[in-house]
Parts: C-alpha cells; structure tokens; sequence
C-alpha cells in the first residue's frame, strides 16, 4: 500500500531532472535444491576432469594434493555431536541442542559440516543458543545469502554509479572467465569473524582448545577429497565447509581450494571417532534423494549428482551410535522463512531420542560458558599486518584501504569497520581477518585476500516505460598504474541515449589524499518534447567533452568536486520542432558537494542524500555565451515500523535564459506521478514530494 504527493511550482515552464529508474525490488534465492545448485560444477568436474592431478582451474595449474594429513592425538572426548549440512533445514540443530541442554547433555567435541559448521563454530566457542538463534533468524543473516555490501559502507564516489551490471565477466590470459560465485560473501565473512575471531585469538588459533573442541572440513575443489580444519583461522575454516558452490566463491586453504564440506562428507561421523568420542551423537538434516525420477534433462543430471555424492559421502561415511533425523519434510535448502518451526522439528526429534543417551553423559548442572570477545585482546598495539593472497594489488593500495597502520593501539570495531570498507572498495572478491599476538602487548593481524578479477566486462539490462530497453557494457581495468586507479571504458543504448565514454579514475593525486577523474564521451540525447501533455517529437543533442575534476572525500558520507569540462553540443534540427541546427562551444567551471548516507538510491528505507552542483560558462575562454546554473537534488527515507516514509526535491536555478540543451527537466515518476519522464522544460524549476509506503509482514 502506498500514497504520496508532490507539489511543483515552475518558472519558464518549469522542468527538473532525475531520471527515473526501474525500481523493482530485490528477490531472494531461489528455493532450489541443494544438489541441482550444485550439478553444474560437479558434473563438470567429473566430466572433464578436475579429480586428476595437474588440473587447470583459475589459469593456474596445481598438483593433486592429498586430502588429509596425519591424525591429531585423541582428545579426551566422551561424547561426540555431529551436525551435518542441510542449508535452511540445518537450523533444527539448535532445537536438538536445546533439549540436550536442557536435560544436562553438553558435547565434549564437535564436529560440523557447511550449516553444522556454522551452528557448531558459534556453540564451540561459548555463544548461547539464544544468541545463535537471535543471530540466524535475525534480517542480517537473510542479508548474508542475499549477499551485497553495505552501499554506505562504500566510498562515495562508487555509491553515485547509477549503472548497475547485470552480469560481471572476468578477462584473463586464459580468456573469459565467468564469476567467482553469485553472491557476495561480504556479509558471511564479516559475520563469522565478528563472532569467532576474538575466541580463535584467545585460544592460539587451534580449534582443539576452544570451549568446546571442534573441527569442520571442506571439500578440495582440485581433488575431490575431504580435507579436515582444525587449525588456522576459524572464520575461514567455517566460511569454506558452508562455500555452496556456485553460490559462493571457492576459499583458498593452503594448497587447496575449498567448496561445500557437505559434498566429500555431509554427517562426518569420523571426525568425532578421530577426536576419540567415546559415544558418538549425529543430527542429520540432510535434504532426501527423490524417489522418482524426471526423465528430462535436469532430471537425470540430478539422479547422476545425488549418486556421485552418495559415492563420494561413502568413502568417509561412518555410523554414528545415535543418530538424529528431525522431520522437515516440505522445507526446502534455501528456506529460511519461519525458523522457529524448524527449531521445532530439531526439539521434537532430540526428545525422541533422550532414552538412548546413557546417564553417565548427563549432568544434574552444566557449568555457565560465556564467548570470548573484545576485552580479550587487551590493551595492544599493531606490530605486524600480513597479507597473503593478493597478485596484481600492492600491499600498499590494500592497506590504504585498510586503514589500519602499525605502530597504532589496536581497536577491534574500529578494525572491523575497516574491514567492512576494504570490501566496500570493489577491489576484492573476499577479505578474511584472523590475529595472532606478537609478544606481550603486541598483536599481528593476518589479512588473506582473493582480489576480483583485474580485467571486467559489465552487462547491464533494464526496461522502463518511456525508455523502452536499456542496455549498458562496461570494460574495467583495476589497478592500472599500481595505485589502484581504475579505468572505464562504456557504452550505452535506450531509446532516448546512445553514448560512449572514457573514464580514468585515482585516489591519489601526486601521492595526496585527493582523487581525480578524467572523462571524455560522446553522447547523442533524445529526449521527448510535449505540448499540452502530448509529445510532439524527440529533439536531439550531440554532445562531446572532456572533463577533469578533483574529488576530496571527507569523513564517511561527503565530498566535493571541482573541475572543468571542454567541449561542445550540436543541436539537430528535429522536423516538427523549432529549433535550428547549431554548434556551440562551452568551457565549463564545475563544482559539486555531496552528502550520501542513503541504504539504497532506487529503493531507500532510511538515510540521506544531499547534493549541490553548479556550473559556470565562461565566455572569455571560448564559451558559446555566459550563464550559469545551480541545482540542488535531495531525498530523505525513514522507516517507522513495517511504513516507509520518503521525501524527495530538486531545486533549479539559473542566470538567463539557458540554452535549450541545458535547461532543467522534471517529470514522473520520481517527483511528479502523472508526468511522463522529463515532460516539463524551463530556466527555473521547483518539486518537492513525499510518499508512505506500508510492507506487509513476510
């Protein structure tokens, strides 16, 4: 349910200008199962051979690995809980964790596949299951699989692309590759690390002395085989075992490079026996083989996949002494609606089973555990950062996006938010944080990376109503000079523009903290012209400049631009129109202030963005006539409850009659509902418009 209303006052037959946008809401992973996402990578991989020695994957050839090293020495482990994979459905595990506490039963050891390791990551290291619950049915764990960064976390020059891709491509010596993965692990990694990082730096990152012990494992993308983590950086470990392939990129481990752990070992039973449980105790959410089989395509690649995991989950497969089997039939991988059922169904399953748990693992009182957190590092200082993964970006452009410097007293959240905006730069596929101490007062930090693509090619499509289809491609080379600059190299096509352009962009200039960006483009614009609400024709402007700015970001959400822009606008006479063919030169000064700090440009639910651009044609410099204009946009969202309230206005100003090209433009949707796009022309301009809109409860 929406309304709103709009209030616009003209001068000259006012216009404005904010070009309206496809505003179509984001949709949510599709409920698929878990083997059809992931038959494409593993009937390629049977196929054409990625289980041999001396693959080719990524343009690197790598040597066959083996899976596993030597066994650790047993722990003293009585009792052993297994939590398997199940995406969505691995959620019945804190039910089936719930009564066990309840009733005095508390792990000795863990051991967790792809959900189960990230149920059993956060118990093992003193999270209640109150906290997980909260943290996994929360809005921040439905952001993690959908998988974008934070907008305002970005630097603020990239959040005023308006350009989106589609699909992202990358270019290599080896040709094109497709990406990494569709979603965003931004989300996922920052998650994991805020919440095991401080217990993983407690215990001397090995896995065996955290609260509760605990392993995990991945699945070697290069060999097929289970590799077992117990050591090493817990936030990576865990992010690899839930890597679904496809949806998530691969993490490098070692030699390795790690997919889903369910895939070589769904209920890793043996990982307990390993770690010497003495009673063994699994909770298997598993999604069922069909019985049926649909004799299409899709159909018979699923059977081929579900027996190619059977036979690889055989190798390792062991019995568990009891084994836990909630009912989740109708809930589906990638269903993360409605968790208190599935918490539910883990709780119904685990009572089921309390009678063949013997006494002797029960406990009249469990001890109180609590997580470590921030106060475990101490007072320290940054003696060391260590970065590892990176190939084409210096470590000098990664930390200056870091802004983390040695010598300085080290902050957890002040580093997590730097982490946050080191995966805001677009210049890293993935980031993982991990620490280490470095003597008594001292602390190392362990940055691994995996740098996007150096080369990109964007496809952008869309479609809306005055504009018809759109249609972007967009070529991007990052990191060009060695200091991250980027350049861009675009086209575009509707039915109204067909442009291309050349854009270069630092931020540094002559090593200080101001970027700068050169365009050239060439534009071909037609917009409509109406009459009485009726459209008469489309005019048509030819425009050709080169333009070089400086911008000066400051603090978080601001910055200013000043510039020039060379050039010239050819009209063409358009028949039905009273505008004769011209030329005219300009010689432009520019400035623009932005203030940004909105959740979305199309679809904002809370903040702000505030923006003054004028301009100034000079004459005396071969100018085509001296004027110059002012425009000030702006747009506020708020959400109160399940109501979104938005306001948006555009104020436009100039000293003369401006040239036809150059005058304001104000239409519909944005701020004028009833208007077509750009329908009202004029020297001035003034809108103003708010609207409410209510969203039911999912």
């Amino acid at each position: 349910m929406a309304s709103s209303f709009s209030l616009l006052t003209t001068v000259d037959a006012t216009l404005a200008t904010r070009a309206a946008r496809g505003q179509t809401r984001g949709t949510w992973l599709p409920e698929v199962k878990r083997r059809t996402i992931w038959c494409t990578v593993l009937v390629v991989a049977r196929l054409i051979g990625l289980v041999l020695p001396g693959t080719m994957i990524g343009g690197e050839l790598r040597a066959q690995i083996p899976a596993e090293t030597t066994p650790e020495r047993p722990l003293s482990c009585k009792l052993g809980v297994v939590l398997s994979g199940g995406g969505a459905r691995g959620i019945a595990h804190l039910g089936v964790l719930e009564v066990l506490e309840e009733h005095g039963v508390r792990p000795d050891c863990i051991v967790g596949a792809s959900m189960g390791a990230v149920i059993g990551s956060l118990y093992a290291t003193g999270h209640s299951l109150t906290t997980i619950q909260t943290l996994l049915s929360g809005l921040s764990w439905r952001t993690v699989y959908i998988g974008s960064h934070n907008r305002r976390l970005q630097p603020i020059l990239h959040r005023l692309e308006r350009q989106r891709a589609s699909v992202r491509l990358g270019i290599t010596a080896d040709g094109v590759r497709a990406p990494r993965g569709l979603l965003s692990d931004a989300m996922a990694n920052r998650l994991l690390i805020e919440h095991l990082a401080p217990a993983n730096f407690d215990t001397g990152r090995q896995f065996k002395a955290l609260s509760i012990p605990f392993r995990t494992l991945g699945t070697d993308l290069l060999s097929g085989d289970r590799v077992v983590l117990s050591s090493g950086d817990l936030a990576r470990a865990v992010r690899a075992s839930m890597s679904v392939p496809l949806a998530y990129a691969p993490v490098p481990w070692e030699e390795a490079l790690l997919v889903d752990g369910g895939l070589s070992d769904n209920v890793p039973v043996s990982l307990a026996n390993d770690m010497g449980a003495e009673l063994t105790l699994a909770v298997d959410t598993s999604t069922p083989i069909d019985v049926s089989v649909n004799p299409d395509l899709f159909g018979v690649t699923e059977r081929i996949i579900d027996l190619l995991f059977a036979e690889t989950n055989s190798r390792y497969g062991e019995t568990a002494d009891i084994t836990i089997v909630p009912d989740l039939e109708g809930r589906s991988f990638a269903d993360y609606s409605r968790i208190d059922e599935l918490i539910t169904a883990g709780r119904v399953a685990a009572e089921a089973a309390l009678e063949r748990i013997p006494a002797r693992f029960k406990q009249p009182q469990l001890a109180t555990r609590s997580p470590a957190d921030e106060h475990v590092f101490g007072p320290r200082v940054v003696r060391g950062i260590e970065i590892t993964g990176n190939e084409y970006l210096s470590d000098r452009v990664i930390l200056r996006e870091f802004r983390v410097r040695v010598g300085e007293p080290f902050n957890w959240r002040q580093t997590l938010a730097n982490l946050d905006h080191l995966h805001a730069s677009g210049l890293l596929q993935s980031a993982w944080l991990d620490l280490a101490p470095e003597g008594v007062d001292g602390i190392q930090l362990l940055l691994h990376v995996q740098e996007e693509y150096r080369q990109t090619v964007d496809v952008g499509l869309a479609y809306q109503s005055d504009d018809q289809a759109q249609a972007m491609a967009r070529f991007e080379v990052r990191n060009l000079l060695g200091s991250g600059e980027r350049l861009q190299i675009a086209g575009s096509a509707s039915a109204k523009d067909l442009g291309f352009g050349v854009r270069l962009h630092g931020e540094q200039l002559l090593g200080a903290h101001v970027g700068y960006q050169v365009d050239a483009e060439l534009r071909r614009e037609r917009p409509k012209i109406f009459e009485a609400g009726e459209i008469v024709a489309r005019a048509e402007f030819r425009r050709r400049h080169v333009a070089l700015r400086t911008n000066l970001p400051f603090g978080l959400n601001h910055l200013l631009q000043l510039g020039v822009r060379v050039g010239e606008v050819e009209t063409i006479e358009r028949l039905g129109l009273p505008y004769a063919h011209q030329t005219r030169p300009h010689r432009m000064l520019t400035a623009n202030y932005v203030w940004d700090n909105l959740s979305s440009l199309a679809m904002p639910v809370r903040g702000r963005h505030f923006s003054v651009q004028a301009e100034r044609n000079l004459e005396g410099l071969g100018g085509s006539s001296p004027y110059w204009r002012l425009r000030i946009d702006g747009t506020s969202a708020l959400q109160i409850g399940r109501v979104n309230f938005t306001g948006r206005m555009l104020y436009g100003y100039s000293s003369s009659v401006l040239p036809l090209y150059e005058q304001f433009r104000v239409g519909g949707p944005e701020l004028v509902p009833g208007l077509a796009r750009d329908e009202l022309w004029g020297n001035q301009a003034l809108a103003l418009r708010g609207s409410w809109e209510s969203t039911s409860p999912r």
